[in-house]
C-alpha cells in the first residue's frame, strides 16, 4: 500500500506540513500580513505552544472550545498559542508572522502525526509534545481503502450521508453517535461548512502517508539516535477509540521516561470535546511537570464537565446540520 501512493504521498504531505517546516532557522517566515487574532492568543512574552488540527476540521473548529473551557484558560496566561491549519482547511487564516524559536506542539489526529514527524527532524526546536489520538503506521489496507471510496464522494458529491458515517466512526468509534448529539450535531455542522475537495486531498494526504521512524531507546539505541524522540510527550487517546490499538503501538515506541501515557474511558475521538476537563486535567500537570504552569493549582475534574460553548457552537448544536445532505 505504501509504494501505490508512495510517489503522489510524498509530494502532497509536503504539501501538508509546508506550515510547519515554515518554522526554520529560529522563526515563521514571513508571507503576508497575520490577521489579527486569527492564529494566535494568549500572552506574546510566555513560551510557545503549536497547535495543528485533525481532518474534518481547522483550529476553530478543533480547539476554540478547549481553550475557552475555563480551566484552560491559565494556558492562555502562561502560553502564547500558535495555531496552524492545514492548507485549504483555514478560515481565512494567513501565515504566522511571530518568531518561534522553540516550541510545545499540541497535535491531535492528522496534525499530531505531522507534528511527531517535525519533532523527530527538529529536535532542538520541540520542548514538548502533546498528542491526542495520534498513531505512526502507515494506513492499513482496510483504512485506505476506505478512505479512498471517501476521497472518491467528496470529490464528486461533497460530504454525503456516506462520507459523514465514516468520519463519525473515526471521530466516535465503538459509541453510537447518537449518544453525543451535541458533538454530532456540531461535527456535522463542520462538515458539511468545509471545501469537499480541499478535505478530500487532506484525508489523501494522511492516508497515504508513510510509518515514522521511531523506537524507543535500549541497550543497542542511544537517546541520541534519529530514530528516538527526546522531547516529554503527553500521548491521549479514548478507550472508544477506533485507533486505540495504533496509540497504543506508538506508545509503547517512546522512551517511558519521558512520555506520559493517558487513556480517557467512555470516549471516542473527540476528547476535547467529549472530555474536556479530563483533558485540561492532563494537560495542566503535564505542562508543570515540565516547569511550566506554575500559578495556578490543578483541581481534580469530573471527566463528564461540558465544554465551554461560543456563540457559533451552540447555534449548531441546536439547529444540527443546515444543508440538505446527498446519499
Amino acid at each position: 500500500m505504501a509504494e501505490q501512493g508512495a510517489g503522489k504521498q510524498e509530494q502532497t504531505l509536503e504539501e501538508i506540513e509546508l506550515t510547519v517546516n515554515q518554522i526554520q532557522d529560529g522563526k515563521v517566515q514571513q508571507q503576508t500580513p497575520v490577521k489579527s487574532n486569527d492564529n494566535f492568543e494568549g500572552n506574546p512574552r510566555k513560551p510557545a505552544i503549536v497547535t495543528f488540527h485533525d481532518m474534518g476540521l481547522n483550529h476553530k473548529t478543533c480547539f476554540d472550545g478547549y481553550f475557552k473551557f475555563p480551566e484552560s484558560e491559565v494556558l492562555l496566561e502562561n502560553f502564547c498559542i500558535y495555531h496552524i491549519d492545514a492548507p485549504g482547511q483555514e478560515e481565512n487564516a494567513d501565515v504566522l508572522s511571530d518568531t518561534l524559536r522553540r516550541f510545545i506542539g499540541f497535535g491531535v489526529g492528522v496534525g499530531g502525526n505531522i507534528l511527531l514527524r517535525f519533532a523527530l527532524k527538529h529536535k532542538a526546536m520541540v520542548l514538548g509534545l502533546i498528542l491526542v489520538n495520534t498513531v505512526s503506521l502507515a494506513a492499513s489496507w482496510g483504512e485506505w481503502g476506505q478512505q479512498k471510496l471517501t476521497g472518491w464522494y467528496l470529490s464528486r458529491s461533497g460530504v454525503t450521508n456516506y462520507v459523514l458515517k465514516h468520519l463519525e466512526w473515526y471521530y466516535f468509534g465503538q459509541q453510537n453517535p447518537e449518544d453525543n448529539i451535541d458533538q454530532l450535531n456540531y461535527l456535522r455542522s463542520c462538515l458539511i461548512k468545509s471545501k469537499p475537495g480541499n478535505l478530500a486531498k487532506y484525508m489523501n494526504s494522511y492516508h497515504n502517508r508513510t510509518a515514522i521512524n521511531i523506537a524507543k531507546p535500549g541497550p543497542t539505541l542511544s537517546k541520541s539516535s534519529p530514530v528516538v524522540l527526546s522531547c516529554p510527550v503527553l500521548l491521549m487517546v479514548g478507550s472508544e477509540s477506533p485507533i486505540i490499538d495504533q496509540v497504543i503501538d506508538l506508545n509503547a515506541k517512546l522512551d517511558p521516561t519521558q512520555s506520559t501515557f493517558m487513556k480517557l474511558e467512555e470516549c471516542g475521538g473527540l476528547l476535547l470535546d467529549e472530555k474536556t476537563g479530563a483533558v485540561s486535567t492532563g494537560v495542566l500537570l503535564f505542562l508543570q511537570g515540565q516547569g511550566y504552569v506554575v500559578h495556578k493549582k490543578v483541581k481534580a475534574f469530573s471527566s463528564i464537565t461540558p465544554i465551554a460553548e461560543t456563540e457559533e457552537r451552540k447555534q449548531a448544536i441546536q439547529q444540527g446540520p443546515s444543508d440538505e445532505v446527498p446519499v
